[in-house]
């Protein structure tokens, strides 16, 4: 969702709570030990390549 507040107009509101989301479920997977911290923060940072990856190719 923060990805694609560089092509499409929102806002703020719903950026920050898209960001908000994103860093409670990695941290949630950390606390529960379902992953790292290593691991959750390279999880999202490969949903945001992916996510980059897809827009430059639709776009």
């Amino acid at each position: 969702m923060v990805m694609l507040a560089w092509v499409l107009p929102m806002p703020a509101g719903v950026l920050a709570t898209g960001a908000v989301v994103v860093a409670l479920i990695g941290w949630a997977r950390a606390v529960l030990r379902d992953h790292t911290p290593a691991q959750a923060l390279a999880g999202t940072a490969a949903g945001a390549a992916a996510t980059a990856a897809t827009l430059v190719l639709m776009l």
